[in-house]
């Protein structure tokens, strides 16, 4: 799987496994309860919990929301069948779903991460692209002939002239000329004119300019 398909996937993953454990944040179960409330914490309920049927019929609750959880009241909720509660206050020891909400944590990092060196890739391709784009390179290289038709006329010696001269035509060749020779629309030309696949053929000038 491509790193485009996976990151996505693995970012909705994550938040989905982060928003599952996040609503059991104040729900814990009611066996972590009675630990806690055995060694010395108040704890309040958040919502009712459990139900009472009545003898006429009627439902009433357990344990309506703001009592305080005592050990009687839990036994009465254990007998009830009841496994969770929902409480005020808010404990990582009483939060069985923390090590999901770890993993989702560790997930979108990650995915973020992958995101972030995925775009800048993307930069730094553009941004070669644009480099080695022709109508650049046809510009530097007026610029660059340009200074030298400058600079020709205080050449005094004609063989340095003509050092100099190539040189920078060597120069020319590897920066601005090839990227405009291998542009897709001369290629494309090329090939339209001389068949297809020689554009990456080599062609050698003789003398009289006929082809060897």
């Amino acid at each position: 799987m491509s790193a485009r398909l996976f990151t996505p996937l693995l970012l909705g993953l994550s938040l989905a496994m982060g928003t599952v454990a996040c609503m059991s944040a104040y729900s814990p179960k009611l066996s972590a309860v009675s630990a806690a409330v055995a060694a010395g914490q108040r704890l309040q309920l958040g919502a009712s919990a459990g139900k009472i049927v009545g003898e006429n019929g009627a439902v009433s609750p357990v344990a309506k929301a703001g009592e305080e959880l005592t050990p009687e009241l839990i036994a009465m909720l254990q007998s009830a069948g009841v496994e969770r509660v929902r409480v005020l206050q808010f404990s990582f020891s009483r939060w069985s779903q923390a090590p999901l909400f770890g993993a989702a944590v560790v997930g979108l990092l990650l995915g973020a991460f992958l995101m972030r060196r995925g775009r800048n890739r993307a930069y730094a391709h553009d941004g070669e692209a644009e480099e080695r784009s022709p109508v650049k390179a046809m510009a530097g290289l007026r610029t660059a002939l340009r200074g030298l038709d400058e600079r020709l006329p205080q050449l005094h010696d004609a063989q340095d002239g003509m050092k100099r001269i190539t040189d920078e035509i060597d120069e020319l060749q590897s920066t601005h000329i090839d990227v405009i020779l291998q542009s897709r629309e001369l290629r494309g030309i090329h090939e339209r004119v001389f068949g297809p696949g020689t554009a990456d053929q080599p062609r050698v000038v003789g003398c009289g300019g006929r082809r060897g």
